[in-house]
């Protein structure tokens, strides 16, 4: 039964890491929708905006078309005034003659200039308008699918927690099952004793050489505080120290500084647990998971003040 229970233990050691783990993970993807979000609502501003901008535009345009209207207007009902011919030959002197053909022609400029202004204006809102339309169809599926993601990491990440309590009441139901066996047996002893039978000499206990002594020790519980280690990134993919897979929130340690298992606060980083070991982690040196060997380099070597739980 001691054997089984501590089978049932070291499941459920490696559940829990896998448990910080999937924490890690689901903490960095809800962060991702609350990005997500933030970006959709400067998007959704941006479209407020643009509508505004839009409303003035199609007032302007609404001006410049009453204006072209009244000049096209008043051109029909003058229709000698729009005749170059008609006003030299009807003009009294030079002066006259130069003037109505000035005027005539900022008349047709500025007919030209409502039209363009018209255009442009239309072509800029409608380009406006696709663009931010894409822009907002872009964050939609961005969001969905960080929501999709959130979800099932919560899924998971209640599944093992529901696991790992499972374990824990199995190790207690164990443990109880213990007490109450060495306690049948201690009051067996103690009637024996009692009846005169000369209780059995118990064997000796194994030399143990010191070496495999210290390697039976528990590892050191983690001490809450805060604490300065030189970090690294690594970006290897596999098995961690501890069976569970590579992944976010997963940090190479020293045991004997800090015990595997050890939620930490990693400044520049955030959330990790303490899940993996490494020939050349020793000491105040922790080495941080990165998904590329692009990020691991970007982190390179830094000094950093971590938080640990």
């Amino acid at each position: 039964m001691r054997a089984a229970d501590g089978s049932i233990g070291a499941r459920a050691r490696t559940a829990t890491l896998e448990l910080y783990a999937l924490e890690s993970e689901l903490a960095r993807a809800r962060a991702a929708v609350d990005e997500l979000s933030a970006r959709r609502t400067a998007v959704a501003e941006e479209r407020a905006l643009a509508q505004r901008q839009r409303a003035i535009a199609r007032d302007a345009m609404r001006v410049s078309e009453q204006q072209l209207a009244a000049l096209v207007r008043a051109l029909y009902e003058d229709p000698h005034g729009s005749d170059p011919l008609a006003l030299v030959l009807a003009a009294e002197s030079l002066d006259e003659a130069i003037a109505g053909l000035d005027g005539l022609s900022r008349a047709a400029d500025e007919s030209r200039r409502i039209v363009t202004q018209a255009r442009a204006s239309r072509d800029r809102l409608e380009a406006l308008d696709r663009k931010l339309a894409a822009r907002d169809a872009e964050l939609a599926e961005l969001a969905a699918a960080a929501r999709a993601r959130t979800a099932d990491l919560a899924r998971r990440t209640d599944a093992r927690k529901r696991f790992v309590a499972g374990l824990q009441a199995q190790q207690r139901l164990n443990a109880a099952r213990v007490a109450t066996i060495e306690a049948q047996a201690h009051e067996a002893g103690r009637r024996t004793a009692a009846l005169g039978t000369a209780p059995s000499t118990p064997s000796p206990a194994p030399i143990v050489a010191p070496e495999e002594a210290a390697a039976r020790e528990p590892p050191p519980a983690a001490v809450p505080g805060t604490l300065s280690v030189h970090s690294t990134g690594y970006s290897i993919h596999g098995r961690t120290a501890t069976g569970i897979p590579t992944g976010p929130g997963v940090v190479a340690v020293d045991p004997s500084v800090i015990p595997l298992g050890t939620r930490m606060t990693i400044p520049g980083y955030g959330t990790a647990v303490a899940a993996d070991t490494g020939g050349a982690i020793q000491g105040n040196v922790i080495d941080i998971w990165f998904a590329t060997p692009e990020e691991a380099l970007a982190w390179g070597r830094r000094v950093v003040t971590i938080t640990l739980h």
